[in-house]
């Protein structure tokens, strides 16, 4: 990853902090960075150094208040607010699960794999931010109650949901991201559908059944995705994802920016209403049988047939897409 994108990524994934500590975080990097490319390191090497962008984040997020804060609580008034804030609660599922559906309102939330034998849960429950986790047969359902005084919470430390399946379970995965940061840890999963209304999500190398994913707003960051069909529509915002390793796979671009790396697909269909979308496939032109139409966009190639059992199809709009080859 370019630092650059390192940044970008991390600054996202701060956007509950203040302007001023979001700065001075960026500034401090921007100073390592400098420091690490003097000694003699190469950009990959740096950045490879400063781990994951939102595990930087999620340090940075886990600090004390500011000592200017810490100045402006009573002392009675400050220990009332700690105990709130960092309430907790925890959740053990009963028999066993099929389908977890989680509703991101604010905040963090993780989904990763555990040694337990049963999914747990840990979620906040304050009167500021009141989630509720409960199961109904196999699905386990995980939501926020609004709240007009969660808008209070942007400048508090807000726990993180912390969601812990254990390993080999395939569970099906739905989640709803209005705002915040969900991150999908490396692992197996069921079918993944997901809707990204703002705030960020962020995925590892997935593994799954089927995935849907539909970003109206916000940011998506993906690794490796392999699965049997994958589907993603981008109506606004930024969608970038290393690979996708499918069946069959369909990208709609509405508005905003889509970036795939790498298309390893049977069949592969690129529609670009508006926005732009740039996309690598794997292997040389020849291997696939292209079909691009265009109407007002444009496109950096055009169709060509070969006896393959590989396709790609392209509609542009409007907008533009770019296609490239690995090889």
């Amino acid at each position: 990853m370019k630092y650059i994108d390192w940044r970008d990524e991390l600054e996202r994934f701060l956007s509950g902090v203040s302007e001023d500590e979001r700065r001075r975080v960026l500034d401090y990097y921007s100073e390592m960075y400098a420091d690490k490319r003097d000694a003699g390191l190469s950009e990959d090497e740096a950045v490879a150094q400063f781990g994951a962008p939102y595990d930087a984040a999620r340090k940075i997020l886990d600090e004390e208040p500011a000592e200017e804060e810490k100045k402006e609580r009573t002392e009675d008034g400050k220990e009332n607010e700690e105990k709130e804030e960092n309430k907790v609660l925890t959740f053990i599922s009963e028999g066993s699960v099929d389908c977890i559906k989680l509703a991101c309102a604010v905040g963090r939330a993780y989904m990763r794999f555990w040694d337990g034998d049963k999914v747990k849960v840990e979620y906040p429950a304050t009167s500021l931010l009141a989630y509720s986790v409960e199961q109904k047969g196999g699905s386990i359902s995980i939501k926020c109650k609004a709240n007009i005084k969660t808008f209070s919470l942007k400048s508090k430390k807000v726990p993180d949901i912390i969601i812990e399946m254990p390993r080999g379970l395939t569970a099906d995965c739905e989640f709803e991201v209005s705002a915040g940061t969900l991150c999908l840890e490396s692992g197996e999963y069921g079918n993944i559908t997901g809707k990204i209304n703002a705030g960020c999500a962020d995925m590892r190398e997935i593994t799954c059944s089927d995935m849907r994913l539909n970003l109206d707003a916000g940011a998506l960051t993906a690794g490796s995705i392999i699965c049997h069909r994958f589907e993603s529509e981008v109506n606004a915002g930024k969608a970038e994802i290393a690979q996708v390793c499918a069946s069959d796979a369909k990208l709609s671009v509405n508005a905003g920016k889509a970036t795939v790396n790498s298309f390893d697909c049977r069949r592969t269909s690129v529609n670009v209403s508006a926005g732009a979308a740039s996309i690598t496939m794997s292997g040389k032109k020849e291997d696939y049988d292209i079909d691009i139409t265009k109407t007002l966009g444009s496109c950096n190639i055009k169709s060509s047939q070969s006896p393959v059992d590989r396709s790609l199809t392209a509609r542009v709009s409007f907008g533009s897409l770019s296609v490239s080859f690995s090889k």
